[in-house]
């Protein structure tokens, strides 16, 4: 619809007193949104609810296009693990081709075979950075942080886009064969997201002619959130083949709100990515498609006694070992990325790095294995078939492989399955191995392209854990040194991600291993205790320096002590049940907020209106001449999801001078009974609130049912981040002055106040 130019009007006194010109001027809105869990339970609503739900066949077709969804959520992310990982691995096979080919024709010399995996290395690397920097930003890293906050309630911009899919699948098959230290299991989480959030949607916004209306009723918050949860699940059962653990995943690092049919429904996607990765590998690989000839990602082939009660305090050891290794791994990637920052402010920079940092992997990779190539028998190799490249020759006697060559020229997968499985790795080839691959995973981490830290992660940890394994041997005879191998993998993973039950279930699944549970959950448990004590995980690294509002598991015990009426924006911009058009659209432009209280003329609280549906109703003319009830809403209900997820923006919206005096009815529309908190309560109280029902907006009032403020996620996040620095700024002072008194940090309401109002229009 098309309006004739707005001719701007003056305000008049009441909404002039509405506005706070402190808050207004110069606000900007906030990158990042929260998402609404919560249903809107308007009269609207109900009623269409109640005309459908009257209906069996619609009920049917509900559920019958719920589990098609996920259905197919499960079978294209297995189908982009299946794709990723033949391509993958061919690139790696010819590019070895290659240079093999390079070093034969120069009959063993160092530069011509170096030169080849040096260029195809960055070439590739190049391009993967290129497609991030200019196509898709969101598709660089992992995506696990960004996912992560996305399932607690944080709508970060670009992350489900479909070009970020096509960057991220492309761009980690570049990473990954360009031999950088790095996996795609990672970007397999954002991928089996971003599939979910666009097949659960119908539509795309990069291509607008992809819409179809089959799946409408899905286009919200709380559904699309759901089907996000089973994609991310996926995303673990179709690259590691782990559907329990990717289901464990999704639950324990991700999704805040929980329930029964969700875990079913999560699980069954990640079943069905499971067994369509494992028949389509089997196919691909074998000719015969059937998922039991696929053996699990990591399997461990060995079948001697696998550990006894003496091995256990070792275990011990080396999941504390693992949780320093871990926390210095953190803080020194924390440091290089806060660095990064600073430094690398322009996109030709950080491509310039990431071609650095391929050529240093590629130049360190190589020369190790012209340096100290741990040249061993292939006699006596136990590697598995599907190696690719492990009976690598170069710089060896005849009838020997190097062993370097196979750890740091094929991918990471296949370095961590060989450390699980052969027999023949010397130690000094292990040592130098695990503190160089922790190093180049190290700078890795951050670049401007999409990568993984799980596998590298599995790879140091299980080159020590092995390295620790052998050297006992000499006192331990019945030391199993693949138990080491994995027990070490664990708790580097453990110590630098600090996942546990979901970890833990992924590495029995991927090994085979059941009777090796009780040594990986040990050392899970320790490395997270070790490493809690030094610093944070490291997605929650990356989330903290990107400020994005996640709020964890549990409250801080301080919030207990602190009032709700102490951390509230108490200028609270609310409107009256029926309103006049004027006065709507001028908020509406004057400020950044999305959600709205309403109340009576009698000023007690009424309910909430969301800013997309004032839009809405603004942009569709639901206008009257007075302020009498209409008997039937104006605006159908399907025209509040029809641009879901993004409505049209207030400037698209132009009113004709003579509409201005005219009223809109909100009644209909808002949500009448919000969740709501008092203003006395406790912050713990309303940080559950927020945690447990996925809440954006939580409206505040006092005993006599009148707004009195609003709570955002960003005033628990500011509270949060108040306090951790005051505690900062106490320490130090304790270490300048121990006798100095301690600062008493609850200042008042009006200092906390002032941070939540400076940050209000940011927030919601």
């Amino acid at each position: 619809m098309d309006f004739p130019t707005h001719t701007s009007a003056k305000l008049d006194e009441t909404t002039k007193n509405l506005l706070n010109p402190d808050l207004l001027t110069n606000s900007e809105a906030s990158a990042m949104e929260s998402l609404d869990y919560d249903y809107i339970d308007s009269p609207l609503v109900l009623s269409e609810k109640k005309r459908l739900f009257q209906s069996s066949t619609y009920l049917m077709l509900l559920n019958v296009k719920l589990w098609v969804v996920t259905f197919l959520i499960g079978f294209i992310t297995a189908m982009f693990g299946v794709f990723i990982d033949f391509v993958t691995n061919t690139i790696i096979k010819y590019k070895i081709i290659l240079a093999d080919m390079a070093y034969i024709h120069t009959q063993g010399a160092y530069w011509f075979p170096y030169i080849v995996l040096l260029s195809s290395n960055i070439i590739l690397v190049g391009i993967s950075s290129a497609l991030v920097l200019w196509f898709a930003p969101a598709g660089g890293g992992s995506g696990i942080p960004e996912v992560k906050c996305y399932l607690n309630g944080i709508k970060v911009p670009e992350i489900l886009r479909l070009r970020t899919l096509f960057v991220k699948s492309v761009g980690v098959i570049l990473t990954v064969s360009g031999g950088l230290a790095c996996g795609n299991e990672g970007p397999m989480i954002h991928i089996g997201s971003m599939v979910a959030a666009g097949i659960s949607q119908g539509k795309s916004s990069t291509v607008p002619l992809v819409n179809t209306p089959v799946f409408t009723e899905f286009r919200n918050d709380h559904d699309k959130r759901d089907f996000v949860s089973g994609g991310a699940a996926a995303g673990i059962a179709g690259a590691f083949g782990a559907p329990i653990g990717g289901t464990l995943f999704s639950l324990e690092e991700g999704s805040s709100f929980w329930n029964q049919a969700l875990t079913w429904r999560t699980f069954f996607c990640a079943v069905v990515a499971g067994f369509t990765l494992n028949t389509f590998l089997s196919g691909v690989r074998t000719h015969n498609w059937s998922p039991d000839d696929t053996s699990p990602s990591f399997q461990i082939t060995d079948t001697s006694p696998t550990y006894s009660i003496p091995h256990v305090p070792f275990f011990i050891l080396i999941g504390a070992l693992g949780g320093i290794l871990g926390s210095i791994f953190n803080q020194l990637n924390k440091l290089l990325m806060q660095f990064r920052k600073r430094i690398n402010r322009m996109k030709i920079f950080r491509w310039l790095e990431a071609l650095i940092i391929a050529g240093i992997t590629a130049t360190i990779s190589f020369s190790v294995c012209y340096l100290a190539p741990g040249c061993v028998s292939i006699g006596n190799s136990t590697s598995t078939d599907d190696i690719t490249f492990r009976d690598v020759g170069w710089y060896c006697g005849p009838g020997e492989k190097n062993q370097m060559a196979a750890l740091f020229l094929g991918s990471g997968e296949l370095s961590v399955k060989s450390l699980f499985n052969d027999n023949t790795f010397m130690s000094h080839t292990l040592l130098i191995y695990a503190v160089l691959y922790y190093l180049l995973s190290l700078i890795t981490l951050g670049i401007a392209a999409p990568s993984g830290l799980l596998v590298p992660c599995l790879a140091v940890g299980g080159a020590y854990g092995r390295l620790i394994g052998q050297w006992l041997q000499p006192i331990m005879s019945d030391v199993n040194v693949h138990t080491f191998a994995l027990v070490g993998a664990a708790s580097f993973l453990g110590g630098t991600a600090r996942m546990t039950i979901s970890l833990c279930v992924i590495l029995i699944e991927t090994t085979g291993s059941v009777q090796r549970g009780l040594p990986i959950m040990v050392t899970l448990m320790v490395a997270k205790w070790v490493g809690d004590y030094f610093i944070h995980g490291i997605y929650d690294i990356h989330i903290e320096l990107k400020k994005i509002p996640l709020l964890e598991w549990d409250p801080d015990h301080e919030m207990s002590d602190v009032r709700a009426e102490e951390i509230m924006a108490d200028h609270v911009i609310w409107l009256y049940d029926v309103e006049k058009v004027l006065k709507i659209h001028t908020i509406l432009q004057k400020t950044t907020h999305n959600g709205y209280p309403i109340i009576s003329k009698d000023e007690v609280f009424q309910g909430l209106i969301l800013r997309s549906q004032l839009v809405t109703l603004l942009y569709k003319r639901a206008f009257q001449n007075s302020k009498a009830p209409e008997e039937i809403p104006l605006v159908d209900l399907s025209e509040f999801s029809k641009y879901y997820p993004r409505s049209p923006g207030i400037e698209s919206v132009q009113i004709y001078r003579e509409d201005e005096d005219k009223f809109i009815d909100l009644r209909p529309y808002m949500n009448r009974t919000p969740y709501v908190i008092h203003n006395n309560a406790t912050v713990e109280r309303v940080f559950r609130l927020f945690r447990t029902m996925g809440l954006r907006h939580l409206p505040v009032i006092n005993e006599k049912a009148r707004i009195v403020g609003m709570i955002t996620r960003r005033d628990l996040y500011n509270f949060q981040a108040k306090r951790n620095k005051n505690k900062l700024d106490r320490a130090r002072k304790r270490r300048k002055s121990p006798n100095i008194e301690d600062v008493q940090y609850i200042e008042g309401q009006h200092s906390l106040n002032g941070i939540s109002e400076s940050t209000k229009l940011l927030s919601d």
